[in-house]
């Protein structure tokens, strides 16, 4: 052990009387500042513009353009101006000799020379860490612990270069010639996973030789027992090259023995890489404050109840949009997708199966049709597998899969068999959106699917009500089931069914919807939803215009009204029927998706030709408004009517394509528009005006017209025996339709779709969509202004550099003194 000291004390030596180091700790130094305080004055003039953030210091230092993402990109650089000239130099200057002549061993070089290197690297991490102590000036209530671990991770990203750097310094007497190839070497090391992925055995190898993201664990505030064995593995892989060779000059060894030594400990670093893998076999630990890196602990309680095998089958349709994410090459990126489950339960098994057919989803057929219009499907098969670099006879016709899935069913899109031992089936569909690929909310609510019943919602038929299977913009099968849209809340952990009320409704049943039913329910019909009531089962009414009458029967036991005519409102360039409801302070307490998506970001909900609510409250009920529409604050006069028909028509937006109501928001308006709409304030139940193009409605009380603010949305609870019951009453069939969850209006800005989530939510009792919230950051303010970061911009950008130039300069002098 003295020996390998006292060789890493001369090699340190040597390092930091050249001007090579001390020039790397300089230009490091200035690029580290610049780095930090480009992202510091970002967030500070982010801050100071009013945008709130969360987990802050993830964003400044972990994330994808974060501090650590950004240097870690220029290390491979570096390291070999540093290692270039360990052992080439060596070799050059005949010194080696001198070495060979001491009574010292090849282990004892190499190791020496390797800790002076990883000594270096402390130097480079402790410069790291002065950019992450900046954390405590600039974050309120820093999360320092994940800093600590991501210049951790790239500290020993700096040691392995550096044990590849050692090798290929050792293998030349040219120091250019060192630092050239060590880069190239790294460069293959980076690329390498990328390499014969489309073979199984070879993939997990290749995969796990490449050091390409592999301190992005690390970075991210996780550190797992595959990294770290990595980071023990290659540089040790690597001094055993450097061993090797050496001693082959210094033996003069054949050939064969020194390729079999070569052979022999990549093979062996290969294995016990490839074990390290093993889900079962690895470890983790999440350093950051609220566990960014770990699944949620509503997802760790439905995977604790998992029992047996569990089995994930991909199919994979060629054609299909989704391909890339499930081509052999991609399988290993994918099965690390599920490293957060595989963690918690290691008895996962992912299989890829290929098949082709011609894709049956709209805008897929279209894309497909248009792409091989003129080829039959063998030869386009042909095409494809010629472009991704698979063999053909990996992919079989959709027909050959038919005992295993119904792929026609699926559209012929990718899809997800998910199965356990016992035989039960649950599928993950991918999704028509930016991100595409499920998420840790869609990935548990399926999991929960296979280990118990899901909250079943009974949809009501037999009076014309808006059905669960309609995909029309009135209808309800986008908000509950269709697959390819990702919120549905079937993909969320709540199932469906369509019933009527000619009999009892089953005990699976735990929510009903009757929603807008255009004639009246018979006498057994009411008995069947009052046994149902009467039980504690769980219920949405939703009602719309003109339907009164058959609705009012319903809600009449709990002494709630749907008044005649509708609610208008004043709004921004919008014919009056259109209310922009919002929640009440009682309303947005019922779920964390009320109070987090809609009224912290005082967003709406959009309420077409809805209907006011009043009640009189009954024994036992507890009685809650949840949306309402506007109070009155400032009503027009009569005798402003004709120039508010006029300003409507010239402000109606509701015609226009989305850019040309763009651009008439955009106009300040003219000197001789009429009096604005929107400088007024209000809404009351209209009970003469229905038309809402041509006329304008007028407040009128004496009509028997209530003044806002008026409720459209009502919720009541009770106890029945040991549960809470929970009704949801609605003024608006639309607002959770198909068309109002995805409508996008100028000026507007509408939640509805998170109303959806919230109310299903509260009426599944907390159970689905399951809740993925995480304790709250406490990392969420910036501490600095812009006036303050002067100092730290002189600090980190010139004063620490100019540190080290300082002591560039005092050695220099001192030498030259000699």
């Amino acid at each position: 052990m003295k020996a390998i000291l006292d060789i890493a004390r001369m090699e340190l030596q040597k390092m930091f009387y050249s001007p090579i180091a001390w020039l790397v700790l300089i230009i490091f130094s200035i690029q580290s500042g610049i780095e930090i305080m480009n992202l510091a004055s970002g967030f500070v003039r982010v801050s100071e513009l009013g945008y709130l953030r969360e987990a802050i210091t993830f964003s400044m230092y972990s994330g994808m353009n974060g501090y650590f993402s950004s240097i870690q990109q220029w290390l491979f650089i570096f390291i070999p101006l540093i290692t270039m000239g360990l052992m080439s130099k060596e070799f050059g200057s005949g010194s080696i000799k001198l070495l060979y002549s001491s009574p010292v061993s090849n282990g004892q070089i190499v190791l020496g020379k390797y800790l002076s290197v990883v000594v270096f690297s402390a130097c480079m991490a402790i410069i790291l860490l002065i950019a992450g102590l900046f954390g405590f000036v600039a974050i309120k209530d820093v999360d320092f612990n994940q800093i600590l671990t991501g210049v951790l991770g790239l500290f020993l990203v700096m040691s392995t270069y550096a044990a590849v750097g050692l090798f290929i310094s050792a293998l030349t007497s040219y120091q250019i010639v060192a630092a050239i190839g060590t880069i190239f070497t790294l460069f293959v090391l980076q690329q390498v996973g990328g390499l014969w992925q489309s073979i199984d055995f070879v993939r997990d190898i290749t995969y796990w030789l490449s050091i390409g993201g592999r301190a992005g664990t690390f970075v991210r505030g996780l550190i797992c027992s595959e990294d770290v064995l990595y980071f023990i593995l290659v540089p040790a892989l690597f001094i055993s090259f450097t061993i090797f060779r050496l001693k082959g000059i210094r033996e003069k060894s054949p050939r064969y023995i020194s390729a079999g030594r070569y052979i022999s400990a990549f093979l062996m670093v290969a294995i016990i890489g490839y074990v390290s893998t093993i889900p079962s076999l690895m470890k983790y630990h999440d350093a950051t404050r609220t566990k960014l890196n770990t699944l949620t602990k509503n997802s760790q309680d439905v995977i604790s109840q998992l029992e047996g095998k569990i089995k994930i089958t991909t199919y994979a349709n060629i054609f299909a949009p989704n391909i890339w994410s499930n081509l052999p090459q991609s399988q290993v990126g994918d099965a690390r997708s599920w490293s957060q489950y595989t963690r918690f339960y290691p008895n996962i098994k992912l299989d890829y199966k290929y098949y082709y057919d011609v894709p049956l989803y709209e805008s897929d057929n279209k894309s497909f049709n248009r792409r091989y219009a003129d080829k039959k499907i063998e030869e386009a098969l042909e095409e494809v597998c010629n472009i991704y670099e698979i063999n053909p006879d990996k992919i079989k016709p959709a027909e050959f899969y038919k005992d295993e899935i119904n792929l026609k069913a699926e559209l012929n899109r990718c899809v997800r068999k998910i199965e356990t031992e016992d035989g039960k089936i649950a599928f993950l569909h991918w999704y028509d959106d930016m991100m595409r690929i499920p998420s840790e909310s869609q990935k548990t609510a399926v999991f929960k699917s296979l280990i118990g019943n899901l909250p079943m919602v009974g949809f009501v038929s037999g009076h014309e009500e808006r059905s669960v299977n309609n995909v029309s913009e009135r209808g309800f099968y986008k908000v509950a089931k269709e697959k390819q849209f990702r919120y549905a809340l079937r993909n969320n952990g709540i199932d469906f069914t369509t019933l009527t009320l000619n009999k009892p409704v089953e005990t699976f049943i735990d929510i009903l919807i009757i929603a807008e039913a255009k004639t009246a329910f018979s006498k057994e019909e009411m008995k069947n939803l009052n046994d149902f009531i009467d039980r504690g089962g769980n219920l949405i009414i939703a009602a719309d215009r003109k339907r009164q009458e058959a609705m009012n029967p319903l809600v009449e036991r709990f002494g709630v009204t749907f008044e005649k005519g509708q609610v208008v409102e004043y709004n921004k360039g919008y014919n009056m029927d259109l209310i922009t409801a919002t929640l009440t302070e009682d309303g947005k307490k019922l779920a964390y998706d009320f109070e987090n998506s809609i009224a912290n970001r005082r967003r709406c909900v959009t309420m077409p030709g809805a209907l006011a609510l009043t009640y009189k409250e009954k024994e036992g009920f507890k009685y809650i408004p949840v949306l309402v529409a506007d109070s009155i604050k400032n009503l027009p006069k009569a005798s402003d009517k004709e120039n508010l028909k006029k300003t409507y028509k010239q402000k109606d937006l509701s015609g226009l394509s989305e850019e040309e109501r763009r651009m008439l928001t955009m106009l300040k308006g003219r000197e001789d528009t009429p009096q604005d709409q929107n400088q007024y304030k209000g809404s009351w139940n209209e009970l003469q005006t229905t038309d809402f193009v041509d006329d304008i409605a007028m407040y009128n009380p004496k009509q028997g017209e209530l003044g806002g603010p008026v409720t459209t949305a009502l919720a009541l609870t009770r106890k029945v025996g040991e549960k809470e019951q929970r009704i949801m009453i609605l003024g608006d069939a639309d607002c959770i339709s198909n068309g109002e969850v995805t409508k996008q209006r100028t000026s507007i800005d509408a939640a509805n779709f998170n109303f959806v989530a919230g109310m299903f939510f509260w009426l599944t009792d907390e159970e689905a969509p399951i809740d993925m919230r995480r304790p709250h950051n406490p990392d969420d303010k910036i501490l600095l202004k812009k006036d303050g970061l002067g100092f730290y911009k002189i600090l980190y950008r010139f004063i620490i550099p100019a540190l080290f130039a300082g002591a560039l300069l005092l050695i220099w002098l001192r030498r030259r003194g000699r």
